[in-house]
């Protein structure tokens, strides 16, 4: 295993379109191995707002959460394409909490997603220009009210192959392989625990372990034929997407901050003009 150290000081006639707002970019830093950039992207009445996810088109996927009348906070899935916004939730009626995690080149969007009246399992989706598909890995077996347990479906590539995790009671994540339906478990050496959390077209994918030796949370990325590149900085580093260059996104603590959690566009070799 090798290791780089990032060392410095649904329905969619029913998507309500959201207002523009600009993306804001700067550069916070650099390395041997490529940059740093801070990324903020806001969706207008919201009080969280998550970009999660994106494809080669330039086209944003996340979450956002705002209070609503019948719910003190409700979070909801987003498309940002361009300059507009459409709201995602799947289709079950008030109440749902939709998640948009990622997208692929072709537009096809996964996620999850919470329905407080079968006490609250997260469920995996994808949305394909509104047709609505679920998924629960067989494994992930819930109590009632256990809101940190069921499937994850995290990143979708260009043939449909989605990758994600999968918890039951105990909590340990286990991440998995999804194509046509039919789940396959992927493992990492010396993980307690693993979260798939992209996965590209030559089948490469990225996301956080936990060692079962030191107990940290770790970044990795595991390329097509198993070997696996850790991704590390002080504090707790994620990788939550990758792309076919290399470039990686996601978050770590900066506990240099107070232990504050920042995002990180890590690009390697190569900073887009727009990054100045």
């Amino acid at each position: 295993m090798s290791h780089i150290s990032l060392g410095l000081a649904a329905i969619s006639m029913a998507s309500a379109a959201c207002s523009p707002s600009p993306l804001r970019a700067s550069l916070t830093g650099a390395t041997g191995d490529g940059a740093f950039q801070t990324l903020d992207i806001d969706v207008p009445g919201a009080v969280i707002t998550i970009a999660r996810g994106i494809n080669d088109g330039g086209d944003i996927v996340g979450r956002y959460d705002r209070p609503e009348p019948a719910f003190p906070r409700m979070f909801h899935g987003f498309i940002r394409k361009g300059q507009r916004y459409t709201t995602l939730d799947f289709p079950l009626g008030p109440g749902t909490h939709t998640f948009a995690w990622n997208l692929n080149n072709a537009g096809v969007v996964v996620g999850i997603f919470q329905v407080p009246s079968d006490g609250g399992t997260i469920h995996g989706f994808a949305y394909d220009h509104g047709t609505w598909a679920r998924f629960d890995h067989p494994g992930a077996n819930c109590p009632p009210l256990d809101f940190e347990c069921g499937t994850t479906v995290s990143a979708i590539d260009s043939d449909g192959r989605m990758v994600g995790s999968w918890k039951n009671h105990d909590k340990i994540e286990h991440g998995f392989l999804l194509v046509k339906g039919a789940f396959t478990d992927l493992t990492l050496p010396n993980a307690k625990s693993a979260f798939f959390d992209a996965i590209l077209d030559d089948g490469t994918t990225s996301g956080v372990y936990t060692d079962a030796t030191t107990g940290k949370r770790r970044g990795f990325v595991r390329d097509k034929a198993g070997r696996v590149t850790t991704i590390d900085r002080p504090g707790l580093t994620v990788v939550r997407g990758i792309n076919a260059r290399g470039d990686l996104v996601g978050r770590y603590v900066d506990a240099a901050a107070g232990n504050k959690e920042r995002g990180y566009v890590f690009w390697r070799g190569f900073v887009p003009s727009h990054a100045d």
